[in-house]
């Protein structure tokens, strides 16, 4: 990502021809965080942020409260900090209907910004999805949907309305970009598309305390069926995408979701993938509201053979923390694959374990 997709503004005007390189990353061999506290003692996973914020890292994440029966699709966020970004400690944050490290945030893959020109009440913003009769300050909306909110402190938030800013979907990304002085937000959606429903990433942008509404931009192709198929795999969509700024342009970390054979039907819906696995490739747009690019070849970024507990599912977070001249990006992993413990209406089987790992 040097060069072409540097984050250090202060590197300018560069001379000759432009060589599209994708190094291999190195990815720490252990997991930094795990479930083990009350309130997400049956699992975690970084469908969230990291943020760097008052001289420490701090994370929102995915937590399954050990109290939670069944952990499908679930709402409850939690918050841990470090001052290394290696070790990571979990407050107890006292927030009112909460245990432990949990905060109100009932949402689905939520994901936290700070937006440097907001007044100090709104000055976290998140996104996610909620459902009816959702979690924590969601409870009593009416339908479902991708929902905005905001925070003073990042654990006490407020949705910032009742109804859904976008419709349905279910993985959601958003961070600040500063080269473009907004927000800018990623959000899975499922068209049919090829044949069959496509998971695919359309983007928004937040500016001036207002989301724009969404637009196309990541729809897999036939290549990526190619890629799909090399890997032993039917076909491909794309789960999410992690983003990171540079200068104006933006770089993607989408979550590539190999798709294995059956397909499957939801409430007689066209098919679409629900056995499989992931892995993390990158793409880019040049400047705002331009065309995503892949890579030449498309090359697996993240492999998830590469640990042993992420062989089943990788996923990153929503952004890229910058560490003296590293760019540290966090992701989850665990060892069962997409669809492990459902059969083929979707609905958990009953001799399953459904525990998150």
């Amino acid at each position: 990502m040097e060069l072409m997709f540097e984050a250090r503004t202060n590197l300018r005007g560069f001379d000759g021809k432009l060589r599209f390189i994708q190094c291999r990353p190195q990815v720490h061999p252990e997991p930094l965080l795990g479930p083990d506290g009350e309130g997400d003692g049956k699992g975690v996973s970084l469908y969230g942020s990291v943020l760097p914020d008052g001289g420490k890292l701090r994370m929102w994440y995915y937590a399954v409260p050990r109290s939670v029966e069944g952990v499908q699709d679930g709402d409850t966020v939690a918050y841990a900090e470090s001052d290394n970004g290696i070790d990571w400690h979990k407050p107890d944050l006292r927030v009112p209907g909460h245990v432990a490290n949990l905060t109100n945030l009932g949402m689905h893959s939520a994901t936290v910004f700070i937006d440097p020109d907001s007044p100090a009440s709104h000055r976290y913003r998140a996104t996610g999805r909620t459902k009816r009769k959702g979690h924590g300050m969601c409870h009593h909306v009416k339908q479902d949907g991708y929902f905005t909110a905001h925070s003073a402190d990042g654990w006490n938030w407020e949705l910032d309305s009742d109804e859904p800013r976008w419709k349905a979907g279910d993985v959601i990304t958003s961070i600040y970009h500063p080269g473009r002085r907004s927000g800018l937000v990623a959000m899975k959606y499922g068209p049919r598309w090829m044949r069959m429903k496509r998971r695919c990433i359309h983007t928004a942008v937040f500016q001036n305390g207002a989301y724009s509404d969404d637009v196309s931009a990541l729809y897999p192709d036939e290549f990526d069926d190619q890629c799909a198929a090399m890997r032993g795999f039917h076909s491909c969509d794309y789960y999410g995408m992690g983003m990171l700024p540079a200068g104006r342009a933006t770089v993607g970390f989408v979550w590539k979701f190999w798709h294995e054979l059956p397909y499957t039907n939801s409430e007689g819906s066209s098919g679409r993938g629900l056995y499989g696995t992931s892995d993390v490739g990158l793409v880019y747009q040049s400047d705002p509201g331009g065309r995503w690019m892949h890579l030449p070849g498309r090359p697996v970024f993240i492999d998830r053979e590469s640990l042993p507990w992420t062989r089943g599912w990788i996923n990153t977070a929503a952004n890229v923390v910058e560490v003296g001249d590293d760019h540290r990006l966090y992701f989850s992993g665990r060892v069962n694959p997409h669809g492990h413990g459902l059969d083929e209406r979707w609905m958990p089987k009953a001799d399953a374990d459904t525990t998150f790992k």
